[in-house]
């Protein structure tokens, strides 16, 4: 399913609005729990993409290597939220073309969700367009969900934040992430 930025973002504030409610000034903060990943063989030279602990933080960040030319991509990215019971509710659904997401990232604030995410594009080594040269160290610098709150309260949930990057009809790299979603009293 395709959605431009609209559809999905629109998706994620009609759920937000639903389960959330102003508590007196009380905030919700998004932590990192784990991480995994899986990589289709022929595709990467190097890739050293983890979570790292440090002091009470968690980061992501990384570098990779490609052992040929991505010429173009596609980017899914999927969140969704385990209930009560043996339901998941789906929070998110889009794909983008990941050349016009990097290309377009630059753009946003500083202060902006998504490019936080995507990850701290303020690293010299982080591709600013495609193709993305074969053999060529990509990297992007450590980042943390640590410092984002929601003027919101939010019920404590645990969500799984799934990417996967195609390229034609190779699925070339998917990343599972769970983070916790905790209100702040």
């Amino acid at each position: 399913m395709r959605c431009g930025y609209g559809h999905a973002r629109y998706r994620v504030i009609i759920f937000m609005s639903l389960l959330c409610f102003s508590n007196g000034g009380a905030l919700s903060s998004i932590q990192f729990e784990a991480f995994r990943y899986e990589v289709l063989p022929g595709y990467y030279k190097k890739l050293d993409v983890n979570l790292n602990h440090y002091g009470k933080s968690i980061f992501f960040g990384g570098c990779f290597e490609f052992l040929q030319e991505i010429k173009t991509f596609d980017a899914t990215f999927k969140a969704m939220v385990r209930t009560k019971g043996k339901r998941n509710l789906n929070l998110l659904n889009a794909t983008y073309n990941g050349c016009t997401l990097i290309q377009s990232i630059k753009n946003l604030g500083k202060k902006n969700l998504i490019r936080k995410i995507i990850g701290g594009l303020n690293h010299a080594k982080f591709p600013k367009t495609c193709p993305m040269k074969a053999h060529t160290e990509y990297c992007f610098a450590n980042f943390s969900l640590d410092g984002l709150d929601f003027p919101l309260y939010l019920p404590n949930v645990t969500a799984d934040f799934n990417y996967s990057l195609t390229q034609k009809k190779d699925t070339f790299y998917k990343g599972f992430f769970k983070v916790k979603v905790q209100s702040e009293t």
